[in-house]
């Protein structure tokens, strides 16, 4: 074969031929440029709760809250324990001077000679007696006064030679009875002998009016023979 002739004139681009196999991958390429930011995209799902944070610092006390209104009243308590007495006070001013209760008072003071009382008298007055006045129902009579009877020449006359004697009353011409609950004093030695009796007594009286008022004694079964007979005492009326 003879030499080769020179290169001929560069032809048209033929058609491009088919795409040969994929090459070996090359290595990466220097980073280019930012691009600019693109549009956010869609939210993702929420994650896992996360556990709880440890307790932060306590903030500041903030300002003075308005003052609420009124609650409703609570239950009463329990009755608590009584206390220590207080100290004594001071002595108050006296009083005005109230009304008197005193409505009256009267007295008698006398003797008799040779003075006889038949046998079942009764109670009769010895001596003297005054009068007192009663002017309201539910008035006291108080009285106090004595007698003294006997002498040498005093008898009694009968198997009774026991003799009482007190503070009695009466109205009118009532017979004279005890006022309130005299005790009787009493002896059984009246003849021949000085013999007193004192009583004082008190009682609440439902009639108003004028009351006679004075020393008494009983007379029983045997009549009674005074030489002497000497009665005093006093009587009061008060509301």
């Amino acid at each position: 074969m003879g030499p080769a002739g020179p290169a001929g004139a560069t032809g048209d681009t033929g058609a491009m031929g088919p795409a040969g196999p994929a090459g070996p991958k090359g290595d990466t390429g220097a980073t280019g440029a930012a691009g600019s930011k693109g549009d956010p995209g869609a939210t993702g799902p929420a994650g896992a709760k996360g556990d709880t944070g440890s307790t932060g610092a306590t903030g500041a006390t903030g300002a003075k809250g308005d003052t609420g209104s009124t609650g409703a009243t609570g239950a009463t308590g329990a009755k608590g324990d009584t206390g220590a007495a207080g100290a004594k006070g001071d002595t108050g001013a006296p009083g005005v001077q109230g009304p008197s209760g005193m409505v009256f008072t009267a007295d008698w003071n006398g003797y008799a000679n040779s003075q006889t009382y038949e046998a079942y008298s009764g109670f009769v007055f010895l001596g003297p007696t005054t009068m007192v006045s009663v002017t309201a129902p539910g008035q006291r009579i108080t009285a106090s006064g004595t007698v003294s009877l006997g002498g040498p020449a005093a008898t009694a006359y009968g198997s009774d030679k026991t003799f009482m004697g007190g503070v009695c009353f009466r109205m009118g011409e009532d017979s004279p009875g005890p006022l309130g609950n005299f005790s009787y004093p009493y002896t059984d030695r009246v003849a021949n002998y000085w013999n007193t009796y004192p009583s004082a007594v008190s009682a609440q009286i439902w009639q108003a009016g004028a009351w006679e008022v004075g020393m008494c004694g009983y007379i029983g079964n045997s009549a009674w023979a005074f030489e002497h007979l000497v009665s005093v005492g006093f009587a009061q009326v008060t509301k």
